[in-house]
C-alpha cells in the first residue's frame, strides 16, 4: 500500500450549513487561546476564594461597643466613628460592633466626645450660661432634673441594670409645720435578661435616692421593674429581711464547715467515698446587751474626813434669875466675896459645904459631834453585748460504709462460728464508738446544751458515675480547632477539584499545541483532497467493532471513524498515525499549508 494514497470523501446533501457566527463562536471556543483565558479566569476566581476564606478565618473578632442604643444616640456614635475612620458594625439588636484590640481606645474617643449622650443632661448643665430671663421654677425644675439624671446614671452602674429612671417628687416648703409634706421618689428600672436583683441591691438603691435627697425617708422610695413588679414593699424592716438572709447563710456555711471537718476526719480511716455527714445548727441570733457594777472588798482607801464637835453651855453661876415681873427687874445688890473661894454672888446656905453647892448649881452643857470620811471605792462598771450567732443546740449525723467500718474493726470473723461472730461485733462496736468519741471532739459537742453525735453504719452501694465535664462544644478551643481545621480543609477540596483539574487542563493544552487540529482533520478529510496516514490493524482494533475486521489496506472508513470518535478518540488515532508514518503526516501538514496560502 502506497503511503501517498488520498481518501476522497463527499458530504452528504442532507447536512445544513450553520450560520457564520455560530461556526465562529464554536472556532474561539475551541480554540487553546479560549481554553487558556478559561484557565486563568478560574484560577483567579480560586485564588481569590482562598485568600477570602483565609483572611475570615484569621479576621478579627468584632465586639459590641455599645448595647441597647436609641436610634439617635446609634446615628451620633456611628458618624462619630466615620468621621475617626475607625471600622464598625452594626448588629441585628442595634448594637454597634467594633474590633475586639480596638474597643478600649473607641471607648475613650467617644468618651472625649461625649457620647453616647442618653436620654438627659446632669450636673453639667451647671457649666452652661443660664438666661436672665429664667424664673426661679424653671431652675429648680432643672435642677430636679439634673439630679434625677444623674441618680439615673449611678444606678445604671449596677451589673443586673441596662437602664434606669428617677422621678422625685418634692414639694414646696411650708412656714406653718403642719402643712409641711415629706418628699418621696420613684425608680424604674430595665433589668438585664437573665438577671436579677437581690434584696441588698434593691435596698442599696433605696438608700442610695434617699441619701441624694433631703427629708426623704427610705420609706417613701419605691423602685420597679420594667415589668410593673414591685421590689420594694411597704413596711417592710429591710434591715431585718437583710439579716434573715445573712443568718441563713451563716447557718448554712456553720452546717457544711462542720460537716467538712467529720468527712476529712475519718477519711484516712474508711476512705473519703466511705463516709457521709450532716449537720444540724440551731443557733439565737438574738441580740441582747447589759450592764454590771462591782466594787472590790474591803473599805477601799481614805481620801478625806472631817471631825465637827460643837460644846454650848445652857447657863452659868452669874446668870440671872428669879421670878418674871417687876421685882425681877430691880438691879442686883452688890456683890459679897466668898471667903471660900465659891463662884461670885453665889453664897452657899449654911447648911451646905461649898463642894456640895456648887455639885448643885453646875451649869448644863449641850454637846454633839459629826465625822466625815471620803473613801475611794474599787468599783467596776461592765457593759457587755452578746454576740448574735450562739450556737443553742447542734445534732450531728455521720453514716458509714459497714464494709470500710468492719475492715477496720479487724474483720467481723467467721459467721459460722458464734464467739468469732460476737467478738468481731464487739470489736466493730468500740471501733464506732471510739469514731463516735473523735467526731463530738472534733465538733465540739457540749451534752450540757443537749448536743447530740448519732453515728450508724450502711453498706453503700457501689455507683460507677462518670464525672461530668464540660461538653467539647461548649469549651473555647473547640471552636478555634474546627475553625482552623475547616479552613484548611476547604483548601485542600479546592485544590483537588479545582486548582489540579485547571492544571490538568493546561498541561493538556500545552501538548495539544503540537498536533493538527482534529476539526481540520475533518474539513481536510470532507474535501477528499488531503491524503490521510496508513492505517495499521492494531490501530483499528484499537478502534474497536467492525475496524477490527477491514483490511489493513482499506482506508476507505478512517475519516468516518474520526468524525463519530470524540475528542479524545480523534486525537489518540492523530497521535498513532503521527507515529506510525510520520512521512504521510508531514505531506498532510505540507499539503494544509499551501492551500492555505
Amino acid at each position: 500500500m502506497a503511503q501517498g494514497s488520498a481518501i476522497t470523501t463527499t458530504p452528504t446533501g442532507d447536512s445544513t450549513e450553520s450560520p457564520r457566527w455560530i461556526r465562529q463562536m464554536d472556532a474561539f471556543t475551541q480554540s487553546s487561546s479560549f481554553r487558556q483565558l478559561l484557565l486563568l479566569i478560574a484560577l483567579a476566581a480560586v485564588i481569590s476564594f482562598m485568600v477570602g476564606f483565609f483572611l475570615w478565618g484569621s479576621g478579627k473578632s468584632m465586639v459590641p461597643l455599645y448595647q441597647s442604643l436609641d436610634a439617635k444616640a446609634s446615628a451620633e456614635v456611628v458618624d462619630a466613628l466615620k468621621a475617626a475612620g475607625e471600622p464598625y458594625e452594626l448588629a441585628a439588636d442595634g448594637s454597634v460592633m467594633v474590633g475586639a484590640d480596638r474597643l478600649p481606645e473607641v471607648r475613650m474617643l467617644m468618651a472625649q466626645q461625649g457620647l453616647p449622650g442618653g436620654d438627659g443632661t446632669g450636673l453639667e448643665m451647671l457649666n452652661t450660661d443660664q438666661s436672665l430671663g429664667t424664673s426661679q421654677f424653671i431652675e429648680k425644675a432643672r435642677y430636679r432634673r439634673a439630679i434625677e439624671t444623674e441618680l439615673a446614671r449611678s444606678i445604671q452602674t449596677i451589673g443586673s441594670v441596662r437602664a434606669a429612671r428617677v422621678h422625685i417628687a418634692q414639694p414646696e416648703k411650708s412656714v406653718f409645720v403642719r402643712d409641711r409634706k415629706t418628699p418621696t421618689a420613684s425608680v424604674v428600672v430595665d433589668i438585664k435578661g437573665g438577671s436579677s436583683l437581690s434584696r441588698g441591691q434593691v435596698n442599696g438603691i433605696v438608700h442610695l435616692v434617699a441619701s441624694s435627697i433631703n427629708d426623704l425617708s427610705p420609706d417613701n422610695v419605691s423602685v420597679v421593674d420594667q415589668s410593673g413588679n414591685l421590689l420594694t414593699s411597704e413596711g417592710d424592716d429591710a434591715a431585718g429581711m437583710g439579716l434573715t438572709s445573712r443568718q441563713f447563710r451563716y447557718r448554712q456555711n456553720l452546717e457544711q464547715a462542720y460537716a467538712r471537718r467529720i468527712e476529712s476526719l475519718l477519711a484516712p480511716i474508711v476512705g473519703s467515698d466511705r463516709v457521709r455527714a450532716q449537720v444540724s445548727a440551731d443557733i439565737d441570733f438574738s441580740r441582747r446587751e447589759g450592764t454590771s457594777q462591782t466594787y472590790g472588798p474591803g473599805e477601799g482607801v481614805l481620801l478625806s474626813e472631817q471631825v465637827n464637835e460643837n460644846v454650848r453651855s445652857l447657863g452659868s453661876g452669874s446668870s440671872i434669875g428669879g421670878m418674871p415681873g417687876a421685882i425681877a427687874n430691880q438691879p442686883p445688890g452688890g456683890g459679897q466675896v466668898n471667903p471660900d473661894g465659891g463662884e461670885a454672888g453665889l453664897v452657899p446656905p449654911q447648911d451646905l459645904t461649898v463642894e456640895e453647892f456648887q455639885n448643885l448649881v453646875q451649869t448644863p452643857v449641850d454637846s454633839d459631834r459629826s465625822e466625815t470620811r471620803n473613801y475611794n471605792v474599787d468599783r467596776q462598771i461592765q457593759h457587755t453585748q452578746f454576740a448574735s450567732g450562739q450556737i443553742e443546740k447542734l445534732s450531728v449525723a455521720v453514716l458509714l460504709d459497714e464494709n470500710a467500718a468492719g475492715g477496720a474493726a479487724a474483720g467481723q470473723g467467721d459467721a459460722q462460728d458464734p464467739q468469732a461472730a460476737q467478738a468481731a461485733a464487739q470489736a466493730r462496736t468500740e471501733r464506732l464508738e471510739e469514731m463516735r468519741a473523735l467526731v463530738a471532739q472534733a465538733v465540739g459537742i457540749d451534752e450540757a446544751r443537749g448536743d447530740q453525735v448519732t453515728l450508724r453504719s450502711f453498706p453503700f452501694v457501689d455507683q460507677d458515675i462518670e464525672p461530668v465535664s464540660t461538653p467539647v462544644w461548649e469549651q473555647g478551643w473547640f471552636w478555634a480547632t474546627l475553625k482552623n481545621a475547616g479552613i484548611g480543609l476547604a483548601m485542600l477540596l479546592v485544590f483537588l477539584l479545582v486548582a489540579r483539574p485547571l492544571l490538568k487542563m493546561l498541561s493538556e493544552s500545552r501538548r495539544e499545541r503540537a498536533l493538527p487540529s482534529a476539526e481540520a482533520t475533518e474539513q481536510g478529510g470532507a474535501a477528499g483532497q488531503y491524503p490521510m496516514p496508513q492505517q495499521y490493524p492494531d490501530e483499528r482494533r484499537g478502534q474497536g467493532g467492525e475496524g477490527e475486521e477491514q483490511d489493513e489496506d482499506d482506508l476507505s472508513n478512517v475519516p468516518e471513524l474520526i468524525g463519530n470518535a470524540s475528542y479524545t478518540d480523534k486525537l489518540r488515532q492523530l497521535r498513532k498515525s503521527v507515529s506510525h508514518d510520520p512521512k504521510a503526516v508531514a505531506a498532510v501538514i505540507k499539503q494544509w499549508t499551501h492551500e492555505e496560502n
